[in-house]
């Protein structure tokens, strides 16, 4: 009797042996697989863009160097008129079709500056007194009319009015990000629901030439006086690999000359503004894996009738950067998924 229960418990146990190591070993390979996926599945590409007024559309022919060399972007954010042309590629467009609307969309100087429908005076009809330490009754004479956002960018929120009322720009064709400063907070404000256009009229309002959106109680300009390339924001989108496409502006240093003393109040006011962007820029381009750099040294930012040299600006600072782009072109297939995924996101 003895052995017949020894008998039995050795069978027992030398089943449960063998059930166990077959448990591990599924166990094992489903792991190997899971590791295997995810060591498969492509780095998730995301895109930094800035640029203030008429250099920003280089930004243009960033996206279409890479969409033709097949890189996708997974992730964008950005800042200023590179912001807007961030949201266009997020509606789905191509930078073909951005491209195409840019160069036949009215954009000359007096969109900004100038006559009827689009003048509107704003609260600035009388000289302003500003205070600085040691200096009274210092005037400020309005040097440009101060104009109502939709005023200022009549044109632009049209590709964006299928996307008035969204629970979250991921739900975007290409998930998107762009910044805006609260006036009243100081705060930098991510911007990622709601109303696109009035998202993109924030990002592209600046100080002392569109008036402020206000959004409840905030009042929101650009964000780029405190963050001009967001590449920590693309990064907390998801991004493995962070591309930044840099326009830096033209610095008051540069316009006043190496050897000026900046005796002038609004010489030292601008500088002042200069160095707070350059070490916010510092800090974004540092978190950049690859950084592209348009050559803007021969535009302004007012050259509206010269989108095109623009364009092929950024289209040839891209390729500058080939060989750190490269790795992440797709193949064909890959490169059809990821198209036909953003057309069939798409509202018209």
């Amino acid at each position: 009797m003895a052995t017949n229960v020894a008998h039995s418990t050795s069978f027992l146990f030398r089943v449960g042996s063998v059930a166990l190591f077959l448990l591990m070993a599924v166990a094992s390979i489903s792991s190997t697989a899971r590791r295997s996926q995810s060591s498969n599945r492509r780095p998730r590409i995301g895109l930094a863009v800035d640029g203030e007024g008429a250099i920003g559309f280089t930004q243009i022919g960033v996206l279409k160097w890479m969409a033709e060399h097949r890189i996708p972007v997974d992730y964008i954010a950005g800042t200023s008129i590179g912001g807007w042309v961030g949201g266009a590629y997020a509606t789905g467009m191509s930078p073909d079709e951005i491209g195409h609307f840019v160069e036949n969309s009215d954009l000359t100087e007096r969109l900004f500056r100038g006559d009827s429908p689009y003048l509107e005076k704003g609260k600035w009809a009388s000289p302003e007194e500003i205070k600085l330490p040691g200096l009274t009754g210092l005037q400020l004479n309005p040097f440009m009319p101060s104009k109502h956002p939709d005023a200022i960018v009549p044109v632009f929120p049209r590709i964006a009015n299928s996307y008035r009322n969204l629970r979250s720009f991921d739900d975007l064709p290409t998930p998107f990000r762009c910044e805006a400063a609260d006036l009243r907070t100081g705060q930098l404000l991510v911007l990622g629901s709601g109303s696109l256009p009035e998202a993109l009229r924030a990002c592209l309002t600046l100080i002392g030439v569109s008036n402020p959106v206000r959004q409840g109680d905030r009042i929101l300009v650009s964000g780029a006086i405190l963050d001009s390339i967001p590449t920590e924001v693309v990064r907390s989108m998801g991004a493995d690999i962070v591309i930044a496409s840099f326009i830096p502006a033209t610095t008051a240093f540069e316009n006043f000359g190496r050897e000026s003393e900046f005796s002038s109040v609004f010489q030292q006011i601008a500088r002042s503004l200069d160095i707070a962007r350059m070490q916010n820029e510092r800090k974004g381009l540092e978190k950049a894996d690859v950084v592209i750099k348009p050559d803007i040294a021969s535009f302004a930012t007012n050259d509206f009738t010269r989108i095109h040299q623009l364009v092929e600006q950024g289209y040839s600072a891209a390729g500058a950067r080939a060989l750190s782009l490269q790795p992440f072109e797709l193949s064909d297939s890959q490169w059809r998924e990821y198209v036909g995924n953003r057309e069939d996101r798409r509202i018209r």
